[in-house]
């Protein structure tokens, strides 16, 4: 696992990104008939379904795979990190434009192993669960996404907290596109 991590770290925030993205449906659609046949549905999700899809599809478009990111990203995300970061002090792993100072005195091959964000990741997981409806069915998927959102912010706030918000907005993003399409075409 930690050989995993470490290979990502490597990547540039795009491909980071669009790495994460790609794992996290690889992880939860093996997973999603087996809850569907375990919890049905219930009547709040069927309403919010029959709710969402009287909605005009670019306003559905919008409020979901624009907004509604954007403002999930802060609460879930970045207030929490922010807080972290005041509750700990100065930054143990400096962002890379520093770093790359500090990597020239060590031994060449080798560099200082990136901290991850567990933390920022629990936090994140349990949040966006707050925020989504509490249906047994969702909430595996929903911390499970908040976890991976966690992560993804958590890694690349070293690079600033603007690229951090921006790579986890679009991954979020693309996250209710899939789910603005199904509805589309239901």
């Amino acid at each position: 696992m930690v050989n995993l991590l470490d290979r990502l770290d490597r990547l540039g925030p795009v491909c980071f990104t669009l790495t994460l993205y790609v794992a996290r449906w690889l992880v939860l659609l093996p997973m999603m008939p087996i809850l569907s046949a375990l919890t049905p549905s219930g009547p709040a999700n069927r309403a919010l379904v029959e709710k969402l899809q009287s909605f005009p599809l670019g306003g559905l478009f919008l409020s979901t795979v624009l907004v509604a990111p954007v403002l999930e990203t802060l609460i879930e995300c970045t207030l929490p990190c922010l807080l972290l970061q005041r509750l700990a002090g100065p930054p143990r792993n400096p962002p890379a434009r520093l770093r790359r100072r500090t990597m020239l005195r060590e031994p060449r091959g080798q560099r200082r192993p990136q901290e991850r964000p567990w933390i920022l990741v629990g936090f994140s997981a349990a949040i966006m669960v707050l925020l989504h409806p509490l249906e047994v069915r969702v909430i595996v998927p929903t911390a499970i996404t908040g976890a991976f959102l966690g992560y993804t912010y958590g890694h690349l706030v070293a690079r600033g907290h603007v690229t951090a918000f921006l790579a986890t907005t679009a991954f979020h993003g693309g996250i209710n596109m899939v789910g603005v399409a199904i509805l589309a075409f239901q």
